[in-house]
């Protein structure tokens, strides 16, 4: 029952990788994920990612404190990002926690001694790996599959693996089993 991948689909996901990597990478992995870049104007790039849930502001602290990580606080009266305003430069006020507006995004940080990029969504949040070795944050290496690896084995060590949120891995941008079955078929 060999599907042949669709050559468009073929030509966006392995641009930068071919289908053994990435589908290694996907296989290899027990929580983060592989995301492909929307590209083009979007100035994201491609990255590993995973999600944590937490249940209020105490849970998100605590969470992650446990991977050391210390979002900064803000004052009342500290400035705020206004809508439809134009930032020159890096004039933009720091971004706040959704619901949590006495924080602050954690941004570029160190998890057992890997660089990292945290951000707080309304009831999760992710840490993104991208560029770990030469800070290029829109491509991902093998340097960034062995620290994914390295953080998951934090993770076991910590139990935070029942607290993993999956529900963004159904975005077209992940490549996984679930949504690009036809990838994965020699692989099974």
């Amino acid at each position: 029952m060999n599907q042949p991948v669709e050559p468009r689909l073929a030509e966006y996901v392995f641009r930068w990788h071919d289908q053994a990597t990435v589908v290694r990478w996907a296989i290899g992995l027990r929580y983060f994920a592989f995301y492909r870049a929307l590209g083009g104007h979007a100035n994201d790039g491609d990255l590993f990612r995973v999600e944590f849930r937490y249940a209020d502001g105490a849970g998100l602290l605590n969470k992650l404190a446990v991977l050391g990580v210390v979002p900064p606080t803000f004052l009342p009266d500290a400035p705020r990002i206004e809508p439809g305003r134009a930032y020159p430069g890096d004039t933009m006020p720091p971004s706040r926690i959704p619901g949590h507006e006495d924080r602050g995004q954690p941004g570029w940080v160190t998890v057992a001694g890997d660089r990292v990029f945290v951000y707080v969504y309304e009831r999760t949040f992710g840490l993104w790996v991208s560029g770990s070795c030469d800070r290029n944050d829109h491509e991902v290496t093998e340097d960034d599959y062995r620290v994914c690896q390295r953080l998951e084995a934090e993770f076991d060590r910590l139990q935070l693996a029942t607290e993993v949120d999956r529900t963004r891995e159904a975005s077209s941008h992940c490549i996984n089993r679930r949504n690009y079955p036809e990838l994965f078929e020699e692989a099974s």
